[in-house]
This record gives structure tokens, C-alpha cells and sequence, in this order.
């Protein structure tokens, strides 16, 4: 099947391929996996500052992929090739997330934007995993392989 895309629609699917195929979100994806692995998520209170840090980034990647996805409407063309990256980060990072805007809700009415987009995105992934009757991706630990 051949999909047509508009100038507009290819310029943002190549802005999100860049983002998610830049150096440093790979890394800081890669460390946020071995954060999970490591248990590091399981007490939010003690995350180390490194990890918040990659935590910060992968948010702000994803929320930007989330906008880009949404406004130029092209998750058609991007969720066959990263809807399982796409809900690994969400599931790994939901719980912080949700707590930081919370946080953040106490003192601030437009709380509501934090990781909005990001949000959105997840949840349009799960639904095309799951239309697609594909599993929720796992996280496998290749560190010693």
C-alpha cells in the first residue's frame, strides 16, 4: 500500500525520525531501560539526578513526537516502525510523569500541558498494538550479551 504524504507531512515524519534516531535520545533511552531493570523506578523518591535528567529528555523528546504526530497526522506511517518504543518509554515513565504533574498542578493551572502530547501518543499507540493484536512490548536486558 502507498501512502501519499503532503510536503508538510514528510517534513515532520523525517523531524520525528531524526528525534528518535538522534544519538542522545538512544542513549537516554538505553539508560532509562537499564534504570527499569534495575529497579530504579520501583521508589520515585529516589531516583538519582542522572536519571531524572534522562527521564527529562525522553519526556520532551516524546511530547514533541506527540505534537508533531497529531498535528500533521502521520502516526499511520510512524506506529508500524515505533509503537513498541513508544509505549516501552510511557510504560517505564507513566508513573513518574503522573506524579510530576501532579506535583506541578498545585502551583500551576496550565499543569494540565505537562506531557500532554506525550500522553496522547501513548495512548494512540496502545490502541494500534492493540488493533494490531500486538503485545505490549517487554524490555530485555541486553547488557551481558
Amino acid at each position: 500500500m502507498i501512502v501519499t504524504l503532503s510536503e508538510s507531512q514528510t517534513i515532520a515524519l523525517l523531524e520525528v525520525l531524526r528525534i528518535l534516531r538522534h544519538n542522545e535520545s538512544r542513549f537516554a533511552r538505553k539508560k532509562i531501560y537499564e534504570s527499569y531493570l534495575d529497579r530504579k523506578f520501583e521508589n520515585l523518591e529516589s531516583l538519582d539526578l542522572e536519571t531524572i535528567h534522562y527521564v527529562e529528555k525522553l519526556n520532551g523528546d516524546f511530547d514533541e513526537i506527540g505534537f508533531l504526530v497529531e498535528e500533521f497526522q502521520i502516526k499511520e506511517q510512524l506506529f508500524p516502525l515505533y509503537s513498541d518504543t513508544i509505549r516501552r518509554i510511557w510504560i517505564i515513565l507513566e508513573n513518574y510523569l503522573q506524579k510530576e504533574q501532579n506535583k506541578r498542578s498545585k502551583k500551576d493551572p496550565a499543569s494540565k500541558q505537562f506531557s500532554y502530547y506525550f500522553t496522547n501518543l501513548a495512548q494512540e499507540a496502545k490502541k494500534y498494538r492493540d488493533k494490531n493484536n500486538l503485545p505490549e512490548p517487554g524490555i530485555t536486558d541486553l547488557r551481558n550479551t
